[in-house]
């Protein structure tokens, strides 16, 4: 069995050799899709030719609605409202695009989309995007510039400010207060962009994430996320990698979606090296389930034991930008792993931890004081730190990164470890000499079923 392996790690590639006392039990790696070969012509042909919806043109130039930008937005946007009236100016397209932190090939989806707009009478200026940031920091004009690619130049483009001016739109079933980005609400037309993967709480990104938490109000996004919580203690089963159905942050995210009604979904899904592997547009509920499906085909991985020792890549930059991002690699990884066993996770994370409160969160101390702190006032860091606590509560885990210090690493009850070597003699420590191990070298995509 092969006991030479590289892992991503950044930009680069960490390359280490197993023991030979190590039972390798396999790499767990999604399953191989061919790669679109021309993926410009693939990309027109799905705004043209969606699976489950009228093409984008037809959409954008014939549906229209009983909405009055200039009036003051009380109101859901219905699509019963919708009249057969002509337009008097061309509708206003406000085009949601994910940031700086996930590869989602905008920057050759944005001048294709335009230009196709471009061809139905809808002028640059007649469209704009907002950065789908959440509760992100925001963006420098450097990238803005390599998100847009070539059409930097051609639309306005502004980031979400989840403190910024929002639009109340209503309350769902489950009581989230829902207010989204003011310029997107008071669009004429919505189209949704992104990227179609597992998510360790909302089931799978893409789709509805856009809106909610991507151009969300904070409170919106800390009445949704809180729901990952059980009422009364610990954490929602349901609320889980791969569930929809049942999962109450998903399915309230649909609520809000609704209320606004997105005109039209373009989502992609990526393969471990960002290369595109199939593309899923029409309507915004439709096509995204249908994403869903080819997600848990081509990157759910069934194994039939856990392991002593997984050892786990992101699948390099920009997954591992900061912790806050590598930390969806361990949650799968955790999946693989038996109790008591070892986790060493591979995360360069340039950009450090990641939002400043995580390290606030952090001070708080206990699990157990962070649970009832997040009941109190949820943020989303603070869920991200809970999460990480209880998985070191039932694993050990081993963390190799040039960007977090060893004092971090130690407040999270992680083990720290300057490099692989390192890790694996500390693995070795834990777990005597002959461990049995799996490989995740692509871990916030993969997702091992057990």
């Amino acid at each position: 069995m092969r006991h030479d392996f590289a892992l991503s790690y950044g930009t680069k590639s960490l390359r280490f050799t197993l023991p030979e006392t190590f039972t390798v039990l396999g790499e767990i790696l999604p399953k191989r899709k061919n790669r679109l070969t021309n993926l410009r012509i693939s990309l027109v042909e799905a705004l043209r030719h969606p699976g489950c919806s009228p093409p984008l043109a037809e959409i954008i130039k014939q549906r229209s609605t009983i909405r009055n930008p200039k009036s003051e937005i009380g109101t859901i946007r219905n699509p019963k409202s919708r009249v057969p009236t002509k337009w008097v100016r061309n509708p206003s397209v406000a085009i949601i695009v994910s940031d700086i932190t996930r590869k989602s090939k905008s920057e050759i989806f944005i001048p294709l989309l335009l230009d196709e707009l471009n061809r139905i009478g809808i002028r640059d200026e007649d469209a704009f995007i907002v950065f789908a940031t959440g509760t992100h920091r925001a963006q420098t004009k450097e990238e803005h510039r390599r998100l847009m690619g070539e059409a930097y130049d051609r639309v306005r483009a502004y980031d979400h400010d989840c403190r910024g001016e929002v639009v109340y739109l209503g309350i769902t079933s489950r009581g989230t207060r829902v207010s989204l980005n003011r310029r997107v609400v008071e669009a004429d037309r919505i189209i949704l962009t992104g990227v179609i993967s597992y998510h360790y709480y909302a089931g799978f990104t893409g789709g509805r994430k856009s809106l909610l938490p991507g151009v969300a109000g904070i409170s919106t996004i800390q009445d949704n996320h809180r729901l990952a919580l059980n009422p009364e203690e610990g954490k929602n089963p349901k609320a889980a990698t791969g569930i929809l159905k049942g999962n109450p942050v998903h399915e309230d995210m649909m609520e809000a979606a609704r209320m606004l009604q997105p005109d039209f979904l373009l989502n992609l899904i990526l393969d471990g090296d960002s290369e595109v592997i199939d593309i899923f547009s029409g309507d915004f509920i439709e096509a995204h389930e249908a994403g869903c499906r080819a997600v848990e085909a081509a990157f759910g991985c069934p194994i039939s034991t856990r392991a002593d020792l997984v050892i786990v890549s992101t699948g390099g930059y920009p997954k591992d930008i900061s912790y806050f991002q590598a930390h969806k690699a361990l949650d799968n990884a955790f999946h693989a792993v038996r109790e008591e066993g070892v986790i060493i996770l591979l995360a360069e994370c340039r950009e450090g931890i990641g939002p400043p409160r995580f390290l606030d969160w952090l001070e708080i101390g206990s699990m157990e004081r962070i649970e009832d702190r997040l009941r109190d006032n949820f943020e989303v860091v603070g869920h991200n730190v809970y999460a990480n606590l209880l998985k070191a509560s039932k694993v050990k885990i081993i963390l190799v990164s040039e960007g977090l210090s060893p004092e971090i690493s130690r407040k999270m009850d992680f083990i720290p470890a300057d490099n692989m070597e390192t890790a694996l003699k500390t693995a070795s420590c834990l777990l005597g000499q002959s461990p049995a191990v799996y490989i995740l070298p692509q871990g916030s995509s993969t997702f091992p079923i057990f």
